[in-house]
């Protein structure tokens, strides 16, 4: 009987020492977890995020059939009294519907590398693609687009004529959206013939103007013709000094396998309506 006894009492010590050691440890796990030293895991970034410094490119053949490419001049604002002095004068509160109307309805801006990629048909772009210009570099760019731009995240490209623009002029203004490309170096004037001087220019003219050009911007891959004329001998002259894109002011859309270097633009005047801008875009 005192057998029983002490085996019943031997029985309940272990069993109150397994509950003992048992709870000890499943503590230690739990103070092992809330003391962890890990660093807890960023919150992932959604798409939408970082969506705008996303690249689109996409396989060539797909995606947009032809690329919009507008070209602007110059702008007013007829609040501080200004007009317009010719076709070529874009009122400033017109533009910015425009930009309003990409950006609202998620237009995409390509990067230059992208265009080249697209109009040498090795790659393609979102159907809603579409490419700013305004040519001179006129004081109303950099006062009243420039801003605009950078306003609604819209990239535009400022066709300057580098031999009259002073050192630092555009710095404070390159931006991810304002680019600045060449329009001659000093090419924007009238030639022997009374046309534009690039028509009767030699090559060594012409190498000597798309220099002159890189020199001052550090870059010679888009070039835009001087009151838009071109000939075949200022094509090659273009060519052999390493410009892959160039354009001229006949009217259309880009696409690819054209020309590169005979390309057309879509001309903003004084007037155009919001709805003829939508319509020009074609999608």
């Amino acid at each position: 009987m005192k057998t029983c006894r002490y085996l019943i009492v031997l029985l309940l010590l272990a069993s109150i020492i397994t509950f003992a050691i048992g709870g000890c440890s499943n503590s230690v796990q739990e103070a092992g977890s809330s003391g962890d030293s890990e660093s807890p895991k960023p919150a992932e970034t959604s798409p939408s995020q970082n969506a705008e410094n996303e690249s689109k490119v996409i396989p060539a053949g797909t995606g947009a059939a032809t690329l919009p490419v507008f070209m602007y001049h110059y702008f007013y604002n007829p609040d501080l009294g200004e007009t317009s002095k010719d076709a070529n004068w874009m009122n400033i509160h017109d533009f910015e519907a425009q930009l309003k109307y990409l950006t609202d309805n998620r237009y995409y801006f390509p990067t230059w590398d992208e265009v080249i990629a697209f109009i040498y048909g090795e790659a393609g772009l979102p159907e809603k693609s579409v490419v700013l210009t305004s040519d001179d570099g006129d004081p109303s760019f950099y006062s009243m687009a420039a801003p605009l731009a950078e306003k609604y995240r819209a990239k535009l490209t400022g066709f300057i004529i580098t031999g009259v623009a002073y050192d630092g002029l555009i710095d404070p203004y390159i931006s991810d959206y304002i680019t600045f490309e060449s329009h001659s170096h000093d090419m924007h004037r009238a030639g022997s013939d009374g046309d534009g001087r690039i028509l009767t220019a030699t090559p060594e003219e012409i190498a000597a103007d798309v220099q002159g050009g890189f020199d001052y911007l550090g870059k010679k891959d888009v070039y835009c013709y001087p009151f838009g004329d071109t000939n075949e001998a200022a094509e090659a002259a273009l060519k052999a000094n390493g410009v892959k894109l160039a354009f001229t002011t006949q009217s259309g859309p880009c696409a690819p396998n054209m020309d590169p270097l005979s390309l057309p633009r879509m001309r903003m005047s004084e007037g155009t309506s919001l709805a003829s801008f939508i319509a020009m875009l074609g999608n």
